[in-house]
């Protein structure tokens, strides 16, 4: 062997040590250790129902149910409230754009109102057997971003969320979506690309969003659109799957949960929508385990 093949296999030997090195203080690689670790000693004893959601999560980064097959405590107050928050978004003014590219073509709830005058919609997305699943598939403790009321105007535009695209904030990223009336496949449906598609663009490239070019590839088999009525409720990684919400031909009410690991891959883009202006406005009375998921790491 040559000086200079010699030489050139130590450096390609170095370097593929750099690698393995870069691989394992990656944030991936930090969550995976973690998740191994927690899952020895924390798993959270769950029902075999709620097993299910979390096994399917952890198969095909979804799982789609609704209120009445999930029989969490206070549905019932969850729909009464829900009912009064859509009936304020309805009236609510939707404010005026101020340039081509700044559409406004979504409505949120005021977060201090929403959590200081309907406590509940938050406190459903704290109680333990939501938490055990989050937590279950998220593979460590989790931390709940917020909850968002949302109304999807139906103004013709396709941007923003409703194009395809992934979310970066973290490793995994669990939401938690609840439809709070009807949604027909003109309504806005929540669409993703399933894990399979999702894996193989993302191996293509990793992009947060999908150009034109690349949707134009996609077959209709390709897409998966939950439609259904009112209390319809989807657990979905969207960091896992491409998805979008479907331009709406009529109007579209949703609440939004969002769930990350306490200490996530992009800390910047979870604190930018983390809701801690409503959070401040929380008076109810919290278990341990709930002001710990809602406490933002410093």
């Amino acid at each position: 062997m040559t000086p200079v093949n010699f030489a050139k296999r130590i450096v390609m030997r170095f370097m593929a040590h750099v690698r393995v090195a870069v691989w394992l203080w990656s944030a991936r690689a930090r969550q995976a250790f973690s998740r191994r670790k927690w899952r020895r000693s924390s798993v959270p004893a769950m029902s075999p129902s709620d097993r299910q959601i979390a096994a399917d999560l952890a198969d095909h980064g979804i799982h789609v149910t609704t209120l009445d097959q999930l029989a969490m405590p206070d549905t019932d107050r969850l729909r009464a409230q829900a009912n009064d928050c859509v009936r304020q978004l309805a009236h609510a003014d939707p404010g005026v754009a101020e340039g081509e590219n700044d559409s406004i073509f979504f409505v949120l709830a005021d977060p201090r109102k929403l959590v200081a005058e309907r406590t509940t919609l938050l406190l459903w997305g704290l109680q333990d057997r939501i938490l055990n699943i989050v937590e279950a598939y998220l593979g460590q403790p989790a931390h709940c971003l917020g909850i968002f009321a949302r109304r999807d105007l139906a103004d013709g535009t396709e941007r923003g969320t409703r194009r395809w695209h992934i979310d970066i904030n973290d490793v995994r990223y669990l939401k938690i979506i609840v439809y709070l009336n009807d949604v027909s496949a003109d309504g806005g449906p929540f669409q993703y690309l399933p894990d399979t598609v999702s894996r193989a663009l993302l191996r293509a490239g990793r992009s947060k969003s999908l150009d034109d070019v690349r949707i134009a590839t996609l077959g209709k088999t390709d897409m998966e659109s939950c439609e259904g009525p009112a209390g319809t409720v989807i657990f979905v990684d969207t960091a896992r799957l491409y998805h979008r919400g479907r331009r709406p031909e009529h109007e579209r009410f949703t609440l939004f949960f969002s769930y990350a690991s306490r200490h996530p891959s992009r800390p910047d883009l979870c604190a930018a929508v983390h809701f801690r202006s409503g959070f401040a406005h929380l008076t109810a009375p919290l278990t341990q385990r709930q002001r710990d998921s809602l406490d933002w790491p410093r």
